[in-house]
């Protein structure tokens, strides 16, 4: 027995599968948003630090700015410059900022004296408590501070304050960066101070800054370097490899793409994934970078994400079951009543009648069955009453089938008989279709014989009057020799009629000869099947001389497109029927008596083995419905005005059989007609006609 399987679970099942798909669709959706929020929080507050902290820093930066300012004014103020006095302002300067190593006041050439092209007291640092010291290394050629670039910037007209790239200091050793400010006098930029801010306080304070739990920090400047290079320490918390310093030349790139704009970027340092975030410092030219772990940065993201999904999972798995349950108390214990009473149907008890209890679905079925026992039991007493009608009609339907089938026999008889004999109608029809295609062929040839007997007829008349002629003054000339009357004016015109009286003989009897070897040659080719070499064109051209008693009573004009050496090996006879066919159809179809038309003869190697033929006219042209008939045995439109609707056929028939080639039709009403036609260069003879030889 076939094993049954239940409809709860098959229920079951397909509300899990739905409700998992629709979870997965929806989760997936929500994780997907949901996620990409709160990146774009982590990542907003991830810049934000990064911006408070490079605000923080920058507000050092700041105070040192203003602080050289201050000199600058300071300077401005003086009329003259004692060494206690500068060092003195310097040290109250400096221990205000722990940052500043250093400052000084640095003039153009021989504004402190005539004497002097150097002028640049600097005060700096010993770094042991409050020692500071004055001194004059950098007032000379060889240090030539002239040149560098915090003096080039704040000698810039326009300028308050200027930011040097870090660097290392010559004299000291020191790495640096220099803010200068320029020092005038009556409108006139004479010199800069300066304020020196040491790199390695900077750099120690950045990398000992807290960002998260394990991230870091370091700078960049504007030309690309990080400052840990300008030091003998490396950044305690990246380490020293290959790929590191490839990364951070990534980092140091797309910092400088970002100009003076907060940024954001992952990539891997120290072999893990990390974000990475950058943003300026003031107007410094420094770029704050700020590097955390990517499993750090969004740790919390992913404890939202997870949380969320273990609570859907939670709803679902709750949803199921509670749908589970009602579907089986609502619809699987009142199927299985039915399943009972649909078994006693079954066995063939109509007389039980189920007890509707609710008025749902599942109350209509019930409904619906007690009917359907009636119905059946009713229907089952109308089956048994038309089974015994229907054993009476049996025996009398037995009876008409034995006449019926004797009459059928006999029609099949007469119906054989008649097979046979349209058989033998369509041998006789097909045999007088040949006879008739032969005839066809045959007339042609006699109108070429006609055409051509009309066509000698001239030059040999004219050549019979210049006999005539030529005997008249023969006679004349004989006559005036016989009784002594020639002279030598006499003699010269009886030799120049001579001459022009030979002249048209000849040219009339050539006339006459080309005429009969063309029609010898293509009626013999049109009698003969036999096949042979023959040049294209020279054969096109005794065929169109063949056709001039038809094409001098028009007025129409035929160009032939063909190479000279242009040579095949077929049949020359069916050939000429071709291009016959062709020319005598459009004379009689495309064309009006009075009509001016142009024919145009292509024929060509399309190197490919096939002779490619294109035959046209630009006559009346064809509608479709006539084009698709043309090449229907007798099938015309010039129906008793010189047209037998076999011309194309038989054309279309040595296309295909003789030459086994293919042919085509282009034609459009009042625009024309054309026919394409590709055959072999040669063509083998058929097997029919090797058969008829052997």
């Amino acid at each position: 027995m076939k094993a049954i399987k239940s409809i709860k679970t098959i229920f079951a099942m397909t509300m899990v599968a739905m409700i998992i798909i629709v979870f997965t669709l929806q989760t997936g959706f929500n994780h997907y948003q949901f996620s990409k929020v709160l990146e774009e929080k982590v990542v907003e507050l991830l810049k934000t630090q990064a911006r408070n902290e490079a605000i923080r820093l920058n507000g050092d930066f700041i105070a040192s700015s203003k602080i050289v300012e201050s000199l600058a004014e300071t300077m401005e103020a003086w009329s003259g410059y004692d060494t206690e006095t500068i060092l003195g302002i310097m040290k109250l300067v400096m221990s205000k900022e722990p940052f500043i190593l250093g400052g000084g006041f640095w003039l153009e050439p021989f504004v402190h004296s005539d004497q002097e092209k150097y002028y640049a007291p600097h005060v700096f640092s010993s770094g042991l408590g409050d020692e500071y010291h004055l001194t004059w290394e950098y007032s000379n050629e060889k240090y030539d501070y002239f040149n560098y670039d915090w003096y080039k910037k704040g000698m810039q007209p326009g300028v308050r304050v200027a930011w040097s790239e870090p660097y290392i200091d010559e004299i000291s050793g020191v790495a640096m960066i220099t803010t200068s400010s320029p020092i005038k006098k009556n409108g006139k930029v004479i010199g800069v101070t300066t304020i020196d801010i040491g790199m390695e306080k900077l750099i120690h304070h950045i990398n000992s800054m807290a960002v998260g739990k394990s991230g870091y920090g370091f700078v960049v400047s504007s030309n690309g370097k990080q400052l840990e290079n300008l030091t003998a320490e490396s950044h305690p918390r990246i380490e020293n490899t290959e790929a590191n310093i490839n990364r951070l030349k990534d980092i140091a790139s797309a910092v400088l793409k970002k100009e003076d704009q907060t940024g954001i970027m992952e990539t891997i340092l120290n072999d893990q994934d990390v974000v990475v975030v950058f943003t300026p410092i003031g107007e410094t030219g420094l770029r704050l970078v700020m590097v955390m772990p990517v499993k750090e940065a969004f740790a919390s993201v992913q404890w939202i994400l997870t949380t969320n999904i273990i609570v859907l999972l939670g709803s679902v798995l709750l949803l199921t079951v509670m749908i589970f349950r009602l579907f089986e108390y609502k619809v699987v214990l009142p199927l299985r009543r039915l399943t009972k009473y649909a078994g006693q149907i079954g066995n063939g008890d109509f007389d039980h009648v189920i007890t509707v209890k609710s008025e749902d679905e599942i109350g209509q079925l019930c409904t619906t069955f007690n009917t359907m026992s009636e119905t059946i039991r009713k229907n089952i007493t109308e089956i048994n009453d038309a089974n015994q009608a229907l054993r009476q009609a049996h025996d009398q339907l037995e009876d008409k089938v034995e006449l019926r089938t004797q009459d059928l026999l006999l029609m099949n008889q007469q119906l054989q008989s008649a097979n046979l004999e349209s058989k033998q109608n369509l041998e006789k029809l097909q045999q007088a279709q040949t006879y008739l295609v032969e005839s066809e062929k045959m007339a042609s040839l006699g109108n070429l014989v006609a055409g051509i007997s009309h066509e000698i007829n001239t030059p040999i008349g004219v050549g019979v009057t210049a006999v005539s002629h030529l005997q008249l003054i023969a006679r004349e000339f004989n006559e005036l020799y016989k009784g002594g009357g020639l002279s030598k004016r006499n003699l010269t015109d009886y030799l120049a009629e001579s001459d022009e009286a030979v002249a048209i003989i000849f040219s009339n009897l050539e006339r006459a000869s080309q005429l009969i070897r063309s029609f010898k040659q293509v009626a013999v080719d049109q009698s003969n099947e036999a096949m042979r070499m023959f040049n294209v064109k020279t054969y096109l051209g005794e065929i169109l001389l063949s056709l001039h008693p038809s094409l001098k009573k028009t007025h129409h004009k035929i160009i032939v497109q063909c190479n000279d050496d242009l040579e095949i090996d077929s049949f020359p006879g069916a050939f000429a029927q071709i291009i016959t066919n062709f020319i005598l159809n459009s004379l009689i179809h495309a064309y009006d008596p009075d009509d001016v038309g142009e024919i145009v003869i292509t024929i060509m190697d399309d190197g490919r083995g096939l002779v490619h033929l294109t035959y046209s006219d630009d006559g009346k042209g064809m509608e479709k419905a006539v084009m698709d008939k043309i090449f229907d045995p007798f099938f015309t439109t010039k129906r008793g005005m010189g047209g037998t609707g076999l011309g194309l056929a038989i054309l279309y028939n040595i296309v295909k059989q003789q030459f086994g080639g293919t042919i085509e039709c282009i034609s459009e009403l009042g625009k024309g007609t054309t026919f394409i036609i590709d055959f072999p260069f040669k063509k083998e003879i058929h097997e029919s006609q090797n058969k008829e030889c052997s």
